[in-house]
């Protein structure tokens, strides 16, 4: 996160982590909290930086790589835009 940070405050850009879970996605009362989530970060021009919270037990971490995560539940944060990335090396111009 603070490669993110300090990238993005290049531009004058902050950045929140979100963590999110399969059972975020899955979960259809999650799924609406976690949009909603996305829509006052993004209307507060506060970009989300969304990784899977693979913590929270060991069946989550059997979900599959992040990559896999990121398109699992759809779009929550209605952007358009859906990423995702292990490591990224590289920069922003």
């Amino acid at each position: 996160m603070a490669l993110y940070e300090r990238t993005f405050s290049k531009f004058d850009k902050s950045v929140a982590q979100v963590l999110l879970t399969h059972e975020d996605l899955a979960n259809r009362q999650r799924y609406i909290n976690a949009k909603h989530t996305f829509q006052v970060l993004l209307e507060s021009a506060i970009i989300p930086i969304v990784n899977e919270n693979d913590t929270v037990a060991v069946e989550e971490m059997k979900f599959g790589r992040q990559r896999s995560f990121v398109g699992a539940g759809g779009n929550p944060s209605g952007s358009g835009f859906v990423g995702g990335s292990q490591r990224c090396r590289g920069s922003l111009r």
